[in-house]
């Protein structure tokens, strides 16, 4: 699908489902894309948003399996709910340097995301954000972030909070001194454990 200059919004739901859509071109000023905007686009390999959204909303790319390639530009300081839920295709996914929130299962079931970087402009993580992936083994933080930290390959709050363990974590695991609370889910499926 080529889209042509000027267009300003892409609204909700607006190619979702639509199976065979394997390339989209985005046009520079674009401002918003809506909830559900290429759910379940089962077929869609990459995408390049322009500069100007200011939000990957919730479920955009919902059940799109062959997505393998995302360029999320700057203007985003919000990844939503579901936004990558079910991506089985992506292997990598580097969280852009302006994103400040990460919503509730932002990446959950991406079957074969393997490593992750968060930046140090997120202040916001959500629940579940990465759970069911089974492949996932590396959460990296950028040491600068003042709100979250990996320790020993887990995701941890600034408060010491164990979010998150990836699921590929073998061997023995030694919950640190200090340690507040564990999340829900926080160890689920780590069968190496």
């Amino acid at each position: 699908v080529e889209i042509e200059d000027g267009l300003i919004r892409i609204g909700e739901s607006a190619f979702e489902g639509c199976r065979n859509l394997d390339e989209i071109h985005i046009p520079d000023g674009v401002a918003e894309i809506g909830n559900n905007a290429f759910k379940s686009c089962k077929s869609l390999t990459s995408i390049s948003i322009p500069e100007g959204p200011k939000a990957i909303k919730q479920n955009t790319f919902y059940d799109c399996q062959n997505l393998t390639s995302v360029k999320i530009p700057s203007s985003v300081t919000l990844i939503g709910g579901n936004a990558f839920y079910g991506c089985d295709s992506l292997i990598e996914f580097s969280i852009p340097e302006a994103v400040t929130s990460i919503k509730d299962s932002a990446f959950s079931n991406c079957d074969n995301l393997s490593f992750v970087r968060i930046p140090e402009s997120v202040t916001s993580i959500g629940s579940e954000v990465f759970d069911g992936c089974k492949k996932l083994k590396t959460i990296e933080v950028a040491p600068s972030n003042q709100h979250y930290k990996q320790i020993d390959g887990v995701l941890f709050s600034d408060k010491m909070d164990l979010l998150f363990a990836p699921q590929l974590l073998s061997g023995n695991y030694n919950i640190p001194e200090g340690t507040t609370s564990i999340h829900d889910n926080a160890f689920s499926g780590c069968t190496k454990l």
